[in-house]
């Protein structure tokens, strides 16, 4: 976030970049009420001095799925203009509600079954509103239904988003922006 990237553009030691790796709490003040992305700007040179980073950026040539629309085209409607969310449908799988696709992209990119950035080339530049069950999830299933159909539903994606949504994901190699972590303290300094 304070770098302006997504979680697959960060490269450095486990420690940094997985999921299980250290988490902190970092208190900062600044100097008079900003907003959001001023002070996400703020944050960078923050991580910079109390973890010490020493970083580079470098742009790779990455294995990504490209999301783009199927034969046929892509069977989303157009929202309402209302509030962006998502919530458990019914029969199983999320509603998602006046949802843009890059906030859907970023949905796919978190599903353990997808495993790499995604990039989108749909075209679609409006809010959408559509049902969709990309991993065979059961309807009003327990919690270990669930986890089991999220464990075992490796490839339910690929076919469900072309099913379900009129969409697909191509495999693809891109050039995709790093910033690489060459040093960082596990332990910041306080101020």
């Amino acid at each position: 976030m304070a770098y302006g990237l997504k979680h697959y553009q960060v490269l450095g030691d486990d420690w940094i970049t997985t999921a299980a790796g250290n988490r902190y709490d970092i208190v900062a003040k600044a100097g008079a009420p900003a907003p959001e992305a001023e002070l996400q700007q703020m944050l960078a040179p923050v991580l910079d001095d109390r973890f010490h980073l020493k970083t580079h950026r470098e742009t790779r040539q990455l294995p990504v799925y490209v999301l783009v629309q199927a034969k046929g085209g892509a069977k989303l409607k157009e929202g309402d203009g209302g509030e962006q969310y998502a919530m458990p449908a019914p029969g199983g799988g999320f509603r998602f509600q006046n949802y843009p696709m890059a906030a859907f992209v970023n949905v796919l990119m978190a599903m353990r079954s997808v495993g790499r950035p995604v990039i989108d080339r749909t075209g679609l530049t409006g809010r959408y509103t559509f049902t969709a069950n990309l991993q065979d999830l059961p309807a009003g299933g327990t919690a270990d239904e669930v986890k089991r159909a999220v464990v075992e539903s490796d490839t339910a994606v690929f076919s469900a988003l072309a099913d379900q949504l009129g969409l697909k994901l191509t495999p693809a190699r891109e050039p995709i922006d790093l910033l690489i972590v060459d040093h960082a303290d596990r332990v910041p300094t306080e101020d």
